[in-house]
């Protein structure tokens, strides 16, 4: 049987990565970070509600500035009906997990309904090396603090979302209190 860490190293490297898309020409759209009306939500694997928030904010800027594309196709089931956006990593908006409204359903809720989500992963899975494969049934889980033992206290600051974006679009990026972005 795996430890819990070797699963959190599995997940990690297993999660896809976005690749942003810009023209160099262009000038980045004047796009608001959404201030969202519904309350925060609870933790995720160690992940704080205002973590999640600050991620969900970025992604949504990205999508609204043309550098993130749209979801597309969920990477558990195939369809591309109803999908959004799922992270396990709420410190880098790019690895993100397109995942459609039912296997959202199920993912969320694997604590509770571990037969749901075993047979999900069982009909879906074709190499049982997909992300999916690694994510924990426990609902305590650690993953944030994995990640900040792995790479340093600062991973949790969001930095990981942006430093791939080219200087100009990093100083368009708008500043508000849920989000202290300094470079």
């Amino acid at each position: 049987m795996r430890s819990l860490t070797d699963n959190f190293d599995r997940l990690f490297d297993s999660l896809p990565r976005i690749v942003p898309a810009y023209d160099t020409n262009a000038s980045m759209p004047r796009a608001f970070i959404p201030m969202l009306q519904w309350p925060l939500s609870r933790p995720y694997l160690g992940f704080t509600p205002v973590d999640r928030r600050r991620e969900h904010q970025i992604q949504t800027w990205l999508m609204r500035g043309g550098l993130m594309p749209r979801p597309a196709t969920c990477s558990m089931c195939g369809t591309s009906s109803d999908v959004a956006y799922h992270a396990e990593d709420y410190c880098d908006a790019w690895r993100m997990l397109q995942v459609c409204k039912g296997c959202h359903r199920i993912l969320h809720s694997r604590h509770k309904m571990q037969f749901a989500w075993l047979d999900l992963i069982n009909r879906h899975s074709r190499t049982g090396e997909e992300w999916f494969c690694f994510t924990p049934l426990d609902p305590l889980a650690d993953f944030a603090g994995y990640l900040r033992r792995r790479f340093g206290p600062d991973y949790t600051l969001m930095r990981r979302s942006i430093e791939c974006l080219p200087t100009w679009v990093i100083h368009q990026l708008p500043k508000t209190g849920l989000m202290p972005l300094e470079f």
